[in-house]
């Protein structure tokens, strides 16, 4: 809420966390699919095209929707997923740009089972964390970007 400049609340804290956790349910689901086929031993091209197609529309949602949480914390009514669509129109392709670079930033530090003594592995832990709080910063900051370019062009979503 510092971000935008609005006063934070705990009633703003829970809307934000839980329009975060709607807008990652189909990539969630995609992911319940695929272990529940795994399980089952199911491997037919229904449950691979319903996987693809989960992920590929969870994909979706994240990029087009990284303003939705903050619009939603700070409004008094619910604030529509396509209002959002339509107020980010023209910075779409940017945030999915920015979005796919951020999610590559984890891949930065070399998995733990790299570590062959106790030493490495507190190192990679320690790169792990600052990798993971700087993938935190960069993800709030394209949410607040989103929201920004947003508001621009509806002005009401601004609005407390």
């Amino acid at each position: 809420m510092t971000m935008i400049e609005k006063p934070p609340s705990m009633v703003g804290f829970i809307k934000f966390t839980a329009i975060t956790i709607l807008t990652f349910v189909p990539i969630l689901s995609s992911l319940a699919v695929l272990i529940y086929a795994a399980r089952a031993g199911l491997h037919d091209g229904l449950t691979v095209s319903t996987v693809l197609a989960l992920l590929l529309i969870g994909l979706l949602f994240v990029a087009f929707l990284p303003a939705w949480p903050i619009a939603q914390a700070i409004s008094t009514r619910f604030v529509s997923p396509m209002r959002i669509v339509k107020a980010t129109k023209g910075y779409r392709w940017s945030l999915i740009l920015v979005l796919f670079a951020a999610s590559s930033v984890n891949k930065l530090v070399p998995s733990m089972s790299f570590a062959t003594n106790i030493g490495e592995a507190i190192a990679l832990a320690l790169c792990g964390a600052v990798v993971g709080a700087a993938t935190l910063v960069l993800t709030a900051s394209i949410a607040v970007t989103a929201w920004k370019f947003a508001v621009r062009r509806d002005a009401s979503l601004a609005q407390v």
